[in-house]
């Protein structure tokens, strides 16, 4: 018995080392330990920003998708989806957040009800998942544009549909799969995926080609900040002189 005890502990800390090995020899080949926001273009544009400046406005339809880092890897992407007239939708594939009140208020991996808003989902993956930066990724769209995508999330899609097959309940570790694969073939107006991305982090550095209205990103101890493309903050910081006209001219 004494002996049984012993070796007992003494195989406890092997399985850890075991599996601690385990995913070094994973996640090094894959490229999946590195810093948080690995992608970021150092010729974009940052702003520092409190959080009351990255607010929805009521009535603009937008899509985010959120990219969360831990310390040394990538770990979960979730979309938020503003559709004005409608409850804004909150797609969670695989994640966590309500999940011990679901179905009553996650079904299908959709929040339906009381969906987060930024704020809200920033505070729940800090305290459940020690997030140590997440990205935002932010389209502005047409309401139309919100609208089918909506419809696409919430009621699905068939065979019968031209981009094919679709449900929004996803299994854990495949959040970024699902949300690249939705994209590609649903936001084809908005944007360009010929593929899906397993790692959220591989998401994120296609997302940054994608020309997003802005990007934001939160990391533990520093104040939001606020990205856009050059060509886009240009715009945005130096509007044309009065008189100007907005059309442009021909060469």
């Amino acid at each position: 018995m004494v002996a049984a005890a012993c070796a007992a502990r003494m195989f406890k800390p092997m399985r850890i080392i075991i599996y601690l090995t385990f995913c070094v020899c994973l996640y090094l080949p894959a490229g999946c330990i590195h810093a948080p926001v690995p992608h970021l273009p150092n010729t974009w544009n940052g702003t520092p920003a409190g959080m009351e400046a990255i607010d929805d406005k009521n009535d603009q339809a937008r899509i985010q998708v959120i990219i969360g880092y831990g310390i040394i890897m990538d770990n979960h992407a979730a979309l938020r989806l503003v559709c004005p007239g409608r409850q804004d939708i909150f797609w969670d594939p695989g994640g966590g957040y309500n999940v011990e009140t679901a179905p009553h208020t996650r079904w299908n991996d959709l929040i339906i009800e009381n969906p987060p808003d930024l704020k809200t989902y920033l505070e729940f993956r800090k305290n459940t998942h020690y997030d140590d930066a997440v990205e935002v990724f932010e389209w502005e769209i047409t309401t139309d544009q919100a609208k089918a995508l909506y419809d696409v999330l919430w009621n699905g899609t068939n065979a019968d549909h031209p981009a094919g097959r679709f449900n929004s309940d996803t299994p854990g570790l495949f959040c970024s799969t699902a949300i690249s694969d939705f994209l590609g073939r649903f936001a084809t107006d908005i944007m360009t995926l010929n593929d899906t991305y397993f790692w959220p982090n591989e998401l994120a550095r296609v997302l940054y080609t994608q020309s997003p209205d802005r990007v934001m990103i939160f990391r533990v101890g520093r104040p939001p900040m606020v990205y856009a493309l050059p060509r886009k903050a240009s715009q945005a910081l130096s509007p044309p002189p009065p008189g100007d006209s907005a059309s442009p001219k021909p060469d």
